[in-house]
């Protein structure tokens, strides 16, 4: 069963952006999921073509080791198409 994920805020990037590693960030996002709460998830267009969504930053220490990591793929990727959908109905497009 997929997981059912709420979005419930959303700031669209400026989809012209590439970051040094060639993804694209499209979107900030809050959502609720599985009984949490997330301010400050990320939508990206990776460089090899397919939708992330990344947990809020916070500091665990490590560098690039987010503090909050979804372990479960299903929960990301519904996230991420949650994210997406919004982005999408905002009229947010991805540049070329």
């Amino acid at each position: 069963m997929p997981d059912t994920v709420k979005i419930t805020g959303i700031n669209l990037s400026d989809t012209t952006k590439i970051w040094a590693n060639g993804d694209r960030p499209l979107a900030w996002f809050d959502c609720e999921v599985r009984g949490f709460r997330l301010a400050g998830c990320v939508l990206i267009r990776t460089s090899r073509g397919f939708l992330l969504a990344q947990a809020p930053r916070g500091d665990s220490g490590k560098e690039g080791v987010r503090a909050i990591q979804i372990a479960d793929p299903a929960v990301r990727e519904a996230m991420a198409d949650a994210a997406y959908g919004a982005f999408t109905a905002l009229g947010g497009k991805e540049a070329a």
